[in-house]
């Protein structure tokens, strides 16, 4: 039961930590890459350069041994 908790924990934190790093990317590229004269990009185009820089690749999921569990 602490194990599982324990990976539980692990999933969530690296969760929280590709989320919290998609929100600061997405303020970078917004501000950093907005047209001469312009404040910040559109929400849109600012969206489709953050789509292209942080593609998540799933993997197949194993537990203790090594065995596929058949979750991504």
């Amino acid at each position: 039961m602490i194990n599982e908790t324990a990976k539980l924990m692990k999933v969530n934190a690296l969760n929280m930590i590709a989320l919290h790093f998609r929100r600061r990317l997405h303020q970078y590229i917004r501000f950093k890459y907005a047209e001469e004269g312009k404040l910040e990009l559109s929400h849109k185009q600012t969206k489709r350069l953050v789509d292209r820089c942080s593609r998540v690749k799933s993997v197949p999921e194993k537990d203790e041994d090594g065995n596929l569990t058949g979750k991504t």
